[in-house]
């Protein structure tokens, strides 16, 4: 995600036709019995060379974890770098139930663009790209490549 100092790198994010060309790639390198579509809500890949290959997917965990920092700012991703609050000054739960982005940021009917009409259930994009990209956690997914 191009924050921070690799904003500058904005331009070097994979775009949808690139994401699904590294997704069919792998598909074929691992033989896996897949198609890409399948592989959307998967927002990242581990491959493991030795000692026998593989490829582990990590679907985005948006409203399943968060981050703290050691500031005591929470994040709703590590990713993600919308503020949600400072839970040393509010505490945890008056932050989390103040954050309209978690009540609303993984339903499709908040989406924007293709997302919010998209029947891939367990698949809302990356809030956190979109954010980088856009400053709207909302909009359509940059990297999303179905029709």
């Amino acid at each position: 995600i191009p924050e921070g100092q690799g904003r500058g790198l904005k331009n070097l994010v994979l775009d949808k036709y690139d994401w699904e060309n590294l997704l069919k790639k792998l598909i074929q390198y691992f033989n896996l019995d897949v198609i890409p579509e399948d592989l959307l809500p998967y927002k990242a890949c581990w491959i493991q060379f030795y000692p026998d290959f593989d490829i582990l997917g990590a679907p985005c965990n948006l409203n399943e974890a968060l981050c703290i920092m050691p500031d005591g700012m929470l994040y709703p991703c590590r990713r993600f770098i919308f503020p949600l609050g400072n839970i040393l000054q509010n505490g945890i739960w008056a932050v989390l139930e103040k954050s309209k982005l978690l009540q609303t940021v993984t339903d499709h009917s908040y989406l924007k663009g293709k997302c919010h009409s998209c029947f891939i259930e367990d698949c809302h994009g990356c809030r956190a790209l979109c954010y980088s990209l856009y400053r709207d956690p909302y909009a359509d997914d940059y990297q999303c490549f179905l029709k």
